[in-house]
């Protein structure tokens, strides 16, 4: 179990737990279910907030809405995308 630190910063939190719940979502979802290019991304989204929102719960963790989306969004993007490196891509400007 991961420990919510009340002096750890939202951006080192943020980090942290992406990584950690991108590990748990690829070992306990099949990656072929993950990465499949014929679903749309807003039900592969769908799907890893669901899960993260069960991890959360199963851990026990309290965070933010805010922080929340964040996760969310960050590991879609390191399982269908770039990575830190896909709102970079998808910026229009």
């Amino acid at each position: 179990m991961l420990n919510n630190k009340g002096d750890e910063s939202s951006k080192a939190l943020v980090s942290r737990l992406v990584g950690h719940f991108h590990n748990r979502l690829l070992a306990e979802t099949s990656m072929a279910e993950l990465s499949d290019t014929n679903k749309p991304e807003w039900q592969v989204k769908q799907y890893v907030a669901a899960r993260v929102e069960a991890m959360l719960a199963e851990e026990r963790l309290v965070i933010t809405e805010l922080e929340r989306s964040q996760i969310v969004d960050m590991v879609v993007h390191e399982t269908r995308g770039y990575g830190p490196l896909q709102p970079l891509l998808d910026d229009k400007s």
